[in-house]
């Protein structure tokens, strides 16, 4: 079973910019089609770990410079933290 991950949308395309690189050049350096980068710059996107490390790579960045951060629990009324089910 492929193992996917929630891709930050920003992270992406700041990224990339940052880089000076197009849709194109990222997709022709990480092997993955320009149509699912765009999508994955689009939206909040869930993209395999496989990818998302080609991404990582080619942006010469850490893998977790692109996922979504998962929300942090939030205290409860005796500020303690209130566990996840």
């Amino acid at each position: 079973m492929r193992q996917h991950c929630c891709i930050n949308k920003q992270s992406i395309k700041e990224l990339r910019l940052a880089k000076g690189m197009t849709i194109e050049q990222l997709s022709q350096t990480t092997g993955i089609c320009a149509d699912i980068l765009y999508k994955a710059e689009g939206y909040a996107f869930r993209m395999s770990v496989c990818d998302t490390l080609a991404i990582a790579d080619a942006l010469e960045v850490d893998i977790h410079a692109l996922l979504l951060e998962k929300p942090k629990p939030s205290p409860g009324p005796d500020n303690k933290t209130i566990a996840e089910d």
